[in-house]
């Protein structure tokens, strides 16, 4: 009788060890694969967003003011931005301002130069600084102002000849006669002085808007047609 149930229990016996094995295996795999899945996946997301990061340098570029004087002339070379920063500038980069219809785009750049380097720059990259007509000018400043700028070149010279309202004439001896705006109105300063400066753009039938363009300088829509706001 013994003999007829040596069977049975060395199968008991055998499923006992064999389910102790394959229990202290899974175990043992679990660790292991968990192990092994997080170092693979965080090697993968590394290499992906890496991937990621050296594609949009092929796709985003942006303006970096290094070296600016090259042969007497600007020279803006490019650099390039990831995609996650092009995004989140795009988001707090552009404004804009219900005005009166205007053919041209206003661009503010939050980096000082002198009123010619400021020129300069406008000239290459837009149309020029900006010179604002009566209708543009508190939408304009006010805009900056809301941004916590409060000096900014503009495209005019010898503002006593051009009757812009808030601004004090200090034009003597030829010490100052670039034109900029400020909290308190208009002005004529040192050319010489560096400060944010305010460009323009021609566009046909775009609404006037002004764009704050900081480190990175990222602008990504054309004219606008048929816009309200």
């Amino acid at each position: 009788m013994l003999y007829n149930a040596f069977p049975i229990y060395l199968s008991i016996y055998l499923s006992i060890v064999l389910y102790s094995a394959f229990h202290y295996l899974s175990i043992y795999l679990s660790i292991y694969l968990s192990i092994y899945l997080s170092i693979y996946l965080s090697i993968y997301l590394s290499i992906v967003l890496y991937t990621m990061y050296c594609l949009s340098y092929r796709i985003f570029y942006i303006y970096s003011f290094h070296n600016l004087w090259t042969t007497n002339k600007i020279q803006i070379p490019l650099h390039v931005v990831s995609l996650f920063s092009v995004r989140f500038s795009f988001l707090l980069s552009v404004i804009r301002i219900p005005t009166q219809f205007s053919i041209n785009e206003f661009y503010f750049v939050n980096y000082s130069l002198n009123w010619a380097d400021a020129k300069s720059y406008c000239e290459v990259n837009f149309t020029s600084l900006a010179s604002l007509k009566p209708t543009e000018q508190e939408d304009v400043r006010l805009k900056v102002l809301s941004w916590n700028e409060v000096f900014a070149w503009i495209g005019l010279s010898k503002l006593e000849d051009l009757g812009l309202p808030g601004e004090p004439n200090n034009f003597n001896n030829n010490s100052e006669y670039c034109a900029m705006f400020w909290f308190n109105g208009w002005n004529d300063m040192n050319c010489a002085a560096q400060f944010p400066f305010v460009c323009y753009r021609g566009k046909q039938t775009a609404r006037a808007r002004v764009i704050k363009s900081e480190t990175p300088q990222i602008h990504l829509w054309g004219p606008l047609e048929n816009v309200l706001f």
